[in-house]
């Protein structure tokens, strides 16, 4: 089940190979992305999450809610 892989998922550290984008706020959630924010980003279009935000959409829809990646996500 999708749900329940997800559940037990731990996210890795970024690799150095990726740069992702400075967003300044979490569309899913809207919050500000700061230091203090723990973040996700997305290895396909690049785009940035809170961590909170986007572990709750994985868990309805395991794709990214830019591009519909589904492959990688890593701590940013």
């Amino acid at each position: 089940d999708e749900k329940m892989f997800f559940l037990n998922k731990s996210f890795k550290e970024k690799p150095n190979n990726i740069t992702f984008r400075e967003d300044e706020e979490c569309c899913i959630l809207y919050i500000e992305l700061n230091s203090n924010v723990p973040q996700l980003g997305c290895s396909v279009c690049k785009n940035v999450f809170s961590k909170e935000g986007l572990e709750k959409h994985l868990v309805i829809k395991y794709k990214c809610p830019m591009c519909n990646n589904d492959k990688d996500f890593y701590l940013v």
